[in-house]
C-alpha cells in the first residue's frame, strides 16, 4: 500500500511539473505571438538611421484624401479636376521650359486593425530622360497632421520636379522611396506614380506609370526609419539598350 501511496504522489508531482511548464510554455508562445504582432514590417528595411536635412526636405504642391469609399478612378477624376484649376491657376511652374514637370504620388491605406498611421512619412524620386539617369529629386513630406494615411484611405499628392544641364525631352520613372519613421507601422496596400501628359504645363504626350504594394512599414524604434524602394527596369545592353518592363515615358 506503501508503494502503491508513493508511486501516486510521485505521479501528481509530475502531473504538476508539466501543468506549470505548460502554462509558462504558452505564455512564452503568447508573449512572441503578440511581439510578432506589434512588429509587421515587410521590407527588411526597418530601423535604419537617416541623418535628417531639413535643407533638402519640400512639401507637395498639393495633397487630397478621398475614402475608400470611392474607386481609384472617381478619387482620381477628383484630383484631376483639382490639379488642372492649380496648373492654370500656379505662375511659379516654368511654363514654356521642359527641364521642369509634375506628377503624382497614390497611396491606398488598408482596411484591416492598425493599418493606419500618424508616423512622419517622406518620399523621393530618380527619373531617366534623354539626358541619362538624373540625380534624385528632393525628399518630399507626404504630411498633413490628421489627416493622412487612415484605415481605408486614398491619398493624392501632387510633385514638382526640375533639373538642370540642358532641355529634356523625354522623361520616366527609374527609382522611388517611401520611407516611415517610428514604431506606428503602416499598412500601404497601393502605390502608384505618374507622369501624365495632361498635368504638364506645356504639351506632352505618352505617360510614365509605376503601381506596387502591398507593403508594411513599421520600426521597433521611435528614431528608427522603414522605407521601401522601388527600382524600375534598367536598360538592356544585349538588347540593343532597350529597357524590358519599362514604365513607359512622357514624351516633351
Amino acid at each position: 500500500m506503501k508503494n502503491l501511496n508513493a508511486l501516486k504522489v510521485t505521479l501528481l508531482l509530475v502531473l504538476s511539473i508539466m501543468m506549470v511548464s505548460s502554462c509558462e510554455t504558452s505564455e512564452f508562445d503568447s508573449e512572441i505571438k503578440s511581439t510578432q504582432e506589434g512588429f509587421m514590417s515587410t521590407t527588411a528595411n526597418s530601423d535604419t538611421v537617416i541623418e535628417n536635412d531639413d535643407s533638402i526636405v519640400t512639401k507637395p504642391l498639393l495633397h487630397m484624401s478621398f475614402d475608400g469609399s470611392l474607386s481609384k478612378e472617381e478619387a482620381s477624376t477628383k484630383f484631376s479636376e483639382a490639379v488642372t484649376k492649380y496648373m492654370n491657376e500656379n505662375t511659379k511652374l516654368n511654363k514654356g521650359v521642359t527641364n521642369d514637370w509634375v506628377y503624382r504620388v497614390y497611396t491606398y491605406t488598408g482596411t484591416g486593425v492598425n493599418n493606419q498611421t500618424d508616423g512622419f512619412v517622406r518620399f523621393k524620386a530618380k527619373f531617366r530622360t534623354n539626358l541619362g539617369y538624373n540625380q534624385w529629386t528632393p525628399k518630399v513630406e507626404l504630411n498633413n497632421p490628421g489627416n493622412d494615411r487612415e484605415q481605408n484611405q486614398w491619398d493624392f499628392y501632387l510633385l514638382n520636379a526640375k533639373i538642370t544641364g540642358g532641355e529634356v525631352s523625354w522623361v520616366e520613372f527609374a527609382d522611388a522611396f517611401i520611407e516611415l519613421q517610428g514604431t506606428d507601422g503602416w499598412y500601404m496596400q497601393y502605390f502608384w506614380l505618374f507622369v501624365l501628359p495632361e498635368d504638364q504645363a506645356v504639351a506632352a504626350t505618352g505617360r510614365s506609370e509605376i503601381f506596387e504594394g502591398p507593403v508594411w512599414l513599421d520600426s521597433t524604434t521611435s528614431s528608427g526609419w522603414d522605407s521601401y524602394h522601388y527600382v524600375a527596369p534598367r536598360p538592356c545592353i544585349i538588347c540593343g539598350g532597350e529597357v524590358i518592363g519599362k514604365t513607359g515615358r512622357l514624351n516633351f
